[in-house]
């Protein structure tokens, strides 16, 4: 397997943790610098894009198919706080979680 598909495989693993790029590095042998430049290559966007990227679409599910606070899905999804989490999430999806879960629920306004 190539670099970034080990990568792609750490960060889905861990992705709910608080991972560094210097812990998947470690993990796949290869160093930050390297790391981050065939990433970028490949993927066309950073490893950090990737993982948030990442987190965003598993708090979606959650939001939707979960009855959690939004606080829990932030842990889960391995946001540092649920502030931090409802800003990114807000930037990349346009909505607040609570206005993405209330328009995923049956009956709920659209």
């Amino acid at each position: 397997k190539s670099y970034v598909q080990q990568a792609i495989m750490y960060i889905e693993s861990y992705y709910n943790s608080n991972i560094t790029i210097n812990e998947i590095c470690d993990a796949i042998y290869i160093s930050p610098c390297h790391f981050q430049r065939i990433f970028k290559n490949t993927m066309n966007k950073t490893p950090y894009q990737y993982i948030m990227e990442f987190r965003l679409k598993k708090a979606k599910e959650k939001l939707k198919a979960e009855n959690i606070s939004i606080a829990e899905v932030a842990t889960l999804c391995g946001f540092l706080s649920s502030g931090h989490f409802s800003t990114a999430f807000k930037k990349n999806e346009g909505k607040t979680p609570s206005e993405y879960r209330s328009s995923y629920k049956i009956g709920g306004d659209r």
